[in-house]
This record gives structure tokens, C-alpha cells and sequence, in this order.
């Protein structure tokens, strides 16, 4: 209760929880939280020293000694928490001893179980629940493996015309081999150890395509049903009210809005969205629509409650009411981290409200998050809880200081411009250093896009919460059931206006040039630097003291958090069989790409994590007569030499001038093997000396090893 009450304690005790879940997440040295819980344990020791050192500190009555003396034990359990999240931590990531990853390196044959939704949603990979082992020995199995099935392959189809609508799980029988995920990968590249673990998978299993059914057999569901009857059940119910919310609704609004507003009101698990949609709302700093968030949940929760109001005046019916529809949304929409986030919210405010007394935002916050982590410490993996916690704190703590500080007039239409600049403002600068540690990429167009957009959201979610509770229902009399159907057709019909401009809007943002673009991941140092700052500001203005010199610390961290080093003259990289290659002005050309064909997804995450934006147009490409492949932009004429013999006839060295003579080139630069590299008089002195490569002139070389450059320059 102490900790409920309190809103200081608690704010400390998610602060504390918080420094746990970072060295989780960043799977730092036990040093880290052994020295946090050091430095909370002699904190709350010197507080409590300094109480009692107080005078009249003897004169307290025996009620508020014992009061103080329970402060600070909370406060030293608190202390611990880093120590005991990073070895809770420690602990999860182990495997059982009779878990699939122990088999690595081996030939499998086993039982699992799987999910029907699972499956339906699978395309490639597909996370099974082991039951037993069959070979190379007979035994029982625990823990989840990763299931990887061939490219193009048939199997899920296959599988999904096998199963039987009524069956809560499914009974699979795999051949396969077993390994585990790579533990150091390239900073860029994809961490799919991490991803797993967070999910409590330690193995990944390629199955035999040469076997029967490539690997993978539908068995009879007998124990499994038995099992898992009343959670399956739950699952079909849950995916069964989606699909029939979807499907109402393309109906009466064409795919395209009709799926934008299943995703507004229950997210992105109600219904995928073709990714270049997905693109279009991420560049312009709308992907918080498309997903379920706690916007949605309290719009939900406050139509509730003013619903049931107008049947009864009783608090404690309506607060029930609203217990029922959190619960009803996050069944429907899913239990992801900002969903969950807004539901414990909502539920300690209303358990507050229930109970006459009221409850501060921020301690409702800390609350969840504490909460959260007490289910699962290392929830804080997760990007969609990193980012949800990360904006509500910072619109909690200074969007009213913000509003304040914008305009302080009487005005009602500026001073609602300025509340809704300043949420804008605080959501986008809280989450700026998490999206440019995941992200790599950087976007201009967040104010006018949720400047435009945000008025459309609240009755768009209105709209399609009623419409779509209204699809559920059942009526066996015809004409109440065309009633209701009437109602959703109207209601689909008001919102494809807004649809509509919502689309246009994000289609018209997305094309201005420059509305988002690569950057490269930020510094540690420039991260934690820009959140101190970035707190010290939110402070500032909300005791409005030194707000000058907080708002120049702050800009300096924001200008060292974007700023980056000058790129080299030319990189190139070779990122799973792609050749990528990227000028100084940050500009990328896949060579294996097609023309015209947009760039692999591993080639597009290389050049975000490398500060660059793929411009085909920028660049000229072609192969001379001798085979030799050659790039030309901005001056320089690049060529990869792939074999000595190619490289050193005379005629091909007049090619060479000629092609850079044609594309007015100052620079060749030569990349080959350095046994294989030519000598310096290889081009007639005449016209292109060889130069000394000083440090920003060298190619830089990523997963590319014995290579070496030649350049020449024009006289």
C-alpha cells in the first residue's frame, strides 16, 4: 500500500526496476547492477541517518517511528531490484537440461505442438512448443524451438488445408537438424538471438526437405487437446471476433480503408497491412496509428464509462463496466506492451476512483511498469514497451510546462494549438534516441502529420470501436440484425471521409523529399547525454528556473545525438551476396539489385545503419568489354577488378581512360584483391597520376577481407 500511496516511492521504485531492465537489455557486466544496488542501499541508509538526526526526531510518536521504519525497508527492497532483475535474468537465459537446444549440431526427429493462428499467420518461421524426442534417443522434452521450413515451400498451405476448424492445438511431428543462433553478428545485421530469447527460445530447427512432407507431418491432436482445451478455445474465440470485425467492415469500406480501420481501432494483430502502407505512416511519424496503443484504450475506457452513466449513477457499476471493456480490448487487441501499459493505467485510476480517493498519473505509471516487470523482468526487450513508457513519461511530466511555455494567452483555439504542439513535441523528443538506435533513420514531417492527423483519430476510433462491437452481435430476427447491419454501414460510410483525407495527408507528407532519411545509429554517450539534458529541460520548465540554460544544453545534445562524422570518399560491402556501394553524400546503389526493383530488406537495414539512403539515379553502372564491372558518381569512377589477366592488358587500360574520359571522372579507383592489384604505371602518366590515399580519400571495406584500392587522379 506504501508503495501505491506514495507517489515518490514509486517513482523510485521504477526508476530502479528501470536501471535492472537496461542491464538486461543490454546484457552488460554483472558490475553494473551490483554498483546500483550499492549506491540505493547507502542512499536509503544516509536518508535514514539524516532523519534521525534531525531535531525533534526523538519526539515522534511510536506510530510514525514504526511508519518511518517501514519507509525505509521498503526503500532498501527496493534497492535490490537491479540486483535481482539482472539474476532473474541470468537465470532465464539458460536452457532446461532437457531442452532441443542441447541436440545442437544433430539430426532430430520429435513431437511439438503448435498453435492454428500460429500457423495461419506463419509464413517461413513458425514457433513450436516441444513435447518429446524421438531420435537420436527417446525422451521428454520442455521449451519452445524455432521451426524454419524451405524458401518457397508449400508445407504451411499444406498444413493449414489438414487442420480442423474445432482443433485448440496441433500435433506435429518434425525431422529436422538442430543449431543455435549466432551469438555475435554484425552491428547491423538482424539479432535473432536476442529476438528469441526474449520469447524463451534457445534452438532453431531447419527441417528436412528430402524427408516425407519435407520434414513436417500433422499427427491426431490427443494429449494436446487436453492440454491446452480452454486456452485454445480462448485463442479461436479471440481470432474468430477479429476476422469477423475485418471482414464486416470491407463490407461497406473498400480493402484498403476497410484494413487501415481495423488496425486504428484493435491494431496491427487484428489485421497486417501491406508494408508499403506500413512505410508511408512510418515516415511520417504516424506508426503509433496503425498499432494498438493506450490512445485507443482510453478513448475506449472514456466511451464506456459515459455510456454507462447515462443508465446508472452508480461509480462502482460503472467502473465495473469499464473493467469489462479493458479487458474485452485487450483480448481482442492483444496484450503488446503499450496495450497492457494503458490497461494497468486505466485500472489503478479507476481502482483509486472506486475507492474515493485519487491517483497521480505518475504514480499510476510507475505502478504498471513495476507491475510489468514483476511478470516478466525482461519485457524491456521489447521496442513497443521501450517506446510506449518512454512517451507517456515525457508527455506526463512536460507537455502542461511546454503548453505554458508556448503561449500563456486566453485564447481557446491557441491555446489548444499549443497543447496539441507540445505533445507533439515532448511524445517525439522522449522516443528520438530509442528510433535512432533501432531505426537508424530520422524523420521532418512528425508536427504537420500528427498536427493534421490527430483530430481524425478520436472519432475514427469512436466509429470503429461502435461499428465493429455492433458486428458481433447476433440477432436470429432478421430485421433487428438488418437493423444492425444498417447501423454499420452508416457508420463505415461517416468515417470514409476521414479515411480518405487520412490518406491523402500521409501520401501527400510522405512525398516531400527529405520527410525521412538514414542517419546511422547515435553514440551511447550522446543518448544518455540527450535524456539528462532532455529531463533537465522538462524540470526547467515546469519550475520555470533557468529554462534559457536548459534549452541550450538541451539543442547541444540534440546537435551531438544527429550530428555525425564525415562518410569516406567511397564504402563498399558485401551484405549477404548483395555488393552495396555508397558515396561520401550518403547515397547507396545496390549492384546485385534489378533495375528498378527496390533494394533487399538486409541491403536497405545496412545502408541505414551506415547513414545512407538508396539513390540509384545517383549512380552509372556497366561492365567493360573485358568483363571488369565499373560505378561512376560524382567524379569518381569505381572499378572491381575480379581477375589479374583483366586488369593488365594495354587495351583494357585505354578502356579505362576512355570510360572515365566519357564520364568526366577526376578519380579512378581501382578495388581488387591486393594480390591481384596492378602497379601504379598500370595507367599512362600523361593523363591520371597515382595518388597517396590519405585517411578520408581510402575506401572503407565492410565484410570484405584482403582487399585493396588503387586511385589515379587527374592532371
Amino acid at each position: 500500500m506504501m508503495v501505491l500511496s506514495n507517489m515518490k516511492v514509486t517513482a523510485l521504485a521504477a526508476a530502479l526496476a528501470a536501471v535492472g531492465a537496461v542491464t538486461n537489455s543490454t546484457e552488460c557486466s554483472p558490475f553494473v547492477p551490483i554498483m546500483a544496488t550499492a549506491a540505493g542501499l547507502t542512499a536509503v541508509l544516509l536518508l535514514a541517518f539524516k532523519v534521525q538526526s534531525e531535531p525533534g526526531a526523538r519526539q515522534l510518536t511510536p506510530e510514525k517511528r514504526r511508519a518511518t521504519g517501514r519507509s525505509i525497508a521498503v526503500g532498501m527492497a527496493l534497492s535490490c531490484l537491479p540486483l535481482a532483475s539482472f539474476l532473474y535474468a541470468q537465470y532465464r537465459n539458460e536452457p532446461a537440461a532437457n531442452d532441443l537446444s542441447r541436440f545442437s549440431g544433430s539430426d532430430v526427429i520429435f513431437f511439438a505442438t503448435a498453435s492454428p493462428d500460429d500457423l495461419s499467420r506463419a509464413s517461413r518461421d513458425l514457433v513450436l512448443n516441444c513435447d518429446s524426442l524421438m531420435f537420436p534417443r527417446t525422451q521428454k522434452l520442455t521449451g519452445k524451438t524455432l521451426l524454419v521450413l524451405p524458401q518457397n515451400s508449400n508445407t504451411i498451405r499444406k498444413l493449414c488445408s489438414q487442420v480442423d476448424g474445432q482443433q485448440p492445438l496441433l500435433r506435429l511431428r518434425i525431422q529436422g537438424r538442430v543449431y543455435m543462433p549466432r551469438k555475435n553478428v554484425a552491428a547491423w545485421d538482424y539479432d535473432k538471438r536476442k529476438r528469441l530469447l526474449m520469447q524463451g527460445i534457445f534452438s532453431i530447427c531447419n527441417v528436412d526437405s528430402r524427408s516425407p512432407d519435407n520434414g513436417v507431418t500433422l499427427l491426431p491432436s490427443r494429449t494436446a487437446v487436453h492440454d491446452g482445451d480452454l486456452d485454445g478455445q480462448y485463442n479461436s474465440a479471440m481470432t474468430a471476433a477479429r476476422e469477423l470485425m475485418v471482414s464486416t467492415h470491407r463490407r461497406f469500406l473498400p480493402t484498403q480503408l476497410a484494413d487501415l480501420l481495423s488496425s486504428m481501432v484493435l491494431g496491427n494483430r487484428a489485421i497486417a497491412l501491406p508494408a508499403d502502407i506500413t512505410h508511408k505512416f512510418r515516415d511520417v511519424g504516424l506508426s503509433h496509428i496503425l498499432a494498438a496503443s493506450g490512445f485507443n484504450l482510453t478513448i475506449v475506457t472514456v466511451m464506456s464509462y459515459a455510456l454507462c452513466r447515462l443508465l446508472t449513477p452508480s461509480v462502482v457499476a460503472c467502473n465495473t463496466f469499464c473493467f469489462l471493456s479493458i479487458l474485452a480490448f485487450v483480448s481482442l487487441a492483444g496484450p503488446s506492451p503499450s496495450v497492457n501499459r494503458a490497461a494497468l493505467m486505466c485500472s489503478t485510476v479507476l481502482l483509486a476512483k472506486s475507492g474515493q480517493r485519487r491517483c497521480n498519473v505518475l504514480a499510476a505509471l510507475a505502478v504498471s511498469f513495476l507491475l510489468t516487470l514483476v511478470f516478466d523482468p525482461l519485457c524491456t526487450n521489447d521496442l513497443g514497451l521501450q517506446l510506449s513508457y518512454a512517451a507517456t513519461l515525457g508527455i506526463v511530466l512536460g507537455s502542461k510546462a511546454l503548453t505554458s511555455h508556448i503561449y500563456a494567452g486566453k485564447t481557446k483555439w491557441k491555446q489548444s494549438l499549443a497543447d496539441a504542439v507540445s505533445v507533439v513535441l515532448i511524445a517525439q523528443f522522449s522516443v528520438m534516441p530509442i528510433q535512432l538506435f533501432y531505426f537508424w533513420r530520422a524523420g521532418t514531417m512528425f508536427i504537420p502529420a500528427n498536427l493534421l492527423v490527430t483530430p481524425l483519430i478520436t472519432p475514427l476510433t469512436m466509429l470503429g470501436f461502435a461499428s465493429s462491437t455492433l458486428a458481433l452481435m447476433h440477432i436470429p430476427q432478421t430485421q433487428l440484425q438488418a437493423g444492425i447491419s444498417l447501423i454499420i454501414a452508416f457508420a463505415d460510410a461517416i468515417a470514409f471521409i476521414p479515411l480518405t483525407a487520412m490518406m491523402l495527408l500521409v501520401n501527400a507528407l510522405g512525398s516531400v523529399n527529405g520527410a525521412n532519411f538514414s542517419i546511422g545509429p547515435p553514440s551511447p554517450l550522446s543518448v544518455n547525454c540527450y535524456y539528462a539534458c532532455f529531463l533537465g529541460l522538462l524540470i526547467a520548465l515546469r519550475f520555470k528556473s533557468r529554462i534559457t540554460l536548459a534549452k541550450t544544453a538541451f539543442t547541444c545534445t540534440l546537435v551531438a545525438l544527429l550530428w555525425r562524422p564525415n562518410a569516406p570518399l567511397v564504402t563498399i560491402a558485401s551484405v549477404h551476396g548483395h555488393t552495396i556501394v555508397i558515396n561520401n553524400q550518403r547515397q547507396a546503389i545496390d549492384l546485385n539489385a534489378a533495375q528498378n526493383a527496390p533494394p533487399s530488406k538486409l541491403a536497405e537495414r545496412f545502408a541505414a545503419y551506415s547513414g545512407a539512403n538508396f539513390a540509384p539515379e545517383s549512380f552509372n553502372t556497366g561492365s567493360l568489354r573485358s568483363g571488369i564491372a565499373f560505378v561512376q558518381s560524382q567524379k569518381w569512377l569505381l572499378l572491381l577488378v575480379s581477375s589479374p589477366a583483366s586488369i593488365a592488358h594495354r587495351g583494357n587500360a585505354m578502356e579505362i581512360l576512355c570510360t572515365a574520359r566519357k564520364l568526366q571522372c577526376n578519380r579512378i579507383i581501382l578495388i581488387a584483391r591486393l594480390d591481384r592489384l596492378p602497379t601504379t604505371d598500370f595507367l599512362p602518366p600523361s593523363e591520371y597520376k597515382p595518388v597517396v590515399q590519405t585517411e578520408n580519400e581510402q575506401p572503407k571495406f565492410v565484410e570484405l577481407k584482403n582487399m585493396g584500392a588503387l586511385q589515379f587522379v587527374r592532371r
